[in-house]
């Protein structure tokens, strides 16, 4: 996957990464202002960004001139200088990286940014925080199941006034056509 090769060949100053399927260029804030499939195809260009002469609008132009180039440089294979060993997970899969240098904003080799509390060198850490994350998780979904029973409750109650309603109004109904 060449996410650093078109990191490097087109000089972008803005993070490069691989998110959600597609490689992405933007900023700690905007990660994808500019996103694209791994066939080359852009799927994403945010025009408040990318405006005439500036450096994303440069990448862009550069990006759909040459489309061959980019898919050429999509699947070329990276090489970096060192490889450290980096943990993270998801749900309760403990995952292994690699990567040249550790920290935010550096990247794992296969793309990822490295968020400084979702990589780290200690396995063991990876854990703590995958843990604390699922506990979170089980803590917000038991206060959703609650908020719904509630609702849940109060729809109830709301459907038997209405349920009361017709039948009060079907006994006036009756009685007045007497």
């Amino acid at each position: 996957m060449g996410w650093k090769a078109i990191k490097e060949h087109y000089e972008i100053k803005h993070n490069v990464h691989v998110r959600g399927g597609l490689i992405t260029i933007g900023s700690a804030y905007v990660p994808d202002i500019i996103a694209f499939d791994f066939e080359g195809k852009i799927h994403k260009k945010d025009d408040l960004f990318v405006r005439e002469g500036n450096e994303l609008d440069r990448v862009y132009k550069a990006l759909v001139s040459d489309p061959e180039l980019l898919l050429k440089l999509i699947r070329q294979e990276d090489v970096f200088e060192r490889s450290i060993r980096v943990y993270s997970y998801e749900g309760a899969e403990i995952t292994e990286h690699f990567c040249e240098e550790l920290g935010w904003p550096n990247l794992t080799h296969d793309g990822q940014m490295m968020y400084n509390n979702r990589f780290t060198t200690d396995r063991n850490e990876a854990i703590e925080w995958a843990l604390e994350d699922a506990e979170s998780a089980v803590e917000w979904e038991d206060k959703r199941l609650g908020d719904l029973q509630k609702e849940i409750e109060e729809t109830k109650t709301r459907r038997d006034r209405y349920a009361a309603n017709i039948e009060t109004l079907k006994a006036l109904s009756s009685s007045e056509g007497k």
